[in-house]
């Protein structure tokens, strides 16, 4: 509760310690895409007035994460096609260039640390493959994607490159809030996962810059097609909602005009 921070001395503004509380809902996917949220209740459930979070959350709607219909209230934004490929293009350049420089000068230290999480990667396998199950199990997925996330972390934390590290946890923070790792995680999709950050890892071991860069590279390239296509899949099952959000647009468009006194166009047509 922010009360409690709030009683033990804090002094960032309610606004700031707003943001970070919804963000953090955000990412624990608190809220799915297109769910309408109340700042009243919101409030409540803070122990603020709403004034601090109508601040948050427009800072929020400028970032992306959320988005608001007029005379229909804020709702959890979800990305289009666009915004996936933007995410997943900056991580190809950025991490791409970070494994290679790891290659050259990460500490041995370091490299066992990455060979650990890969290696904790290779075990969930095998026990997903000895579990006969057709998915991973809500602890496995829990194991598997901290030591990828700590895998990834690692490499763009030893480049040395603090703008780099910035630019790539958004993208890391924009994939966790929209959901883009939700696609499903049976033993092939699992297997090769690890395989490509054990190549990663074994080209830094052996100070092969060109092969660091292109494994990693390939391995973001393989989920961004993933991503794509569990995207796709969503797109597809939330059809009919899709369409009732499209209509309330299209009304929230209509109100629009005639309140600058224009001549609102009839729904399909430009």
């Amino acid at each position: 509760m922010l009360k409690s921070v709030i009683q033990q001395g804090n002094n960032l503004p309610l606004s700031n310690l707003a943001y970070e509380y919804i963000q953090r809902w955000l990412v624990d996917q608190r809220w799915s895409t297109d769910k309408r949220i109340s700042e009243q209740r919101l409030a409540g459930e803070l122990g603020i007035s709403r004034t601090p979070v109508r601040e948050a959350v427009r800072r929020l709607v400028g970032e992306g994460f959320l988005y608001q219909i007029p005379s229909s209230g804020t709702y959890v934004a979800k990305p289009d096609s666009k915004q996936i490929i933007e995410i997943y293009e900056i991580r190809v350049a950025l991490e791409g260039a970070a494994a290679a420089k790891c290659a050259r000068t990460m500490s041995v230290a370091d490299i066992s640390r990455l060979l650990g999480y890969a290696n904790e990667m290779n075990a969930v396998t095998h026990e997903f493959r000895a579990s006969g199950e057709r998915f991973m199990n809500a602890e496995m997925v829990q194991r598997f994607v901290t030591a990828d996330m700590a895998f990834h972390r690692l490499i763009i934390h030893a480049a040395g490159n603090r703008l780099a590290q910035k630019i790539v946890t958004e993208g890391y923070l924009r994939s966790r809030v929209f959901g883009l790792w939700s696609h499903e995680r049976d033993l092939h999709h699992v297997a090769w996962v690890w395989l490509a950050h054990t190549r990663v890892a074994r080209a830094i071991q052996n100070h092969k810059s060109a092969a660091a860069k292109h494994w990693m590279q390939k391995h973001i390239h393989d989920s961004l097609n993933d991503t794509l296509t569990a995207y796709t899949h969503q797109q597809d099952s939330q059809a009919p909602f899709n369409q009732v959000l499209e209509r309330l647009a299209q009304s929230a468009e209509n109100i629009l005009m005639r309140e600058q006194g224009g001549k609102a166009a009839a729904p399909g047509r430009s």
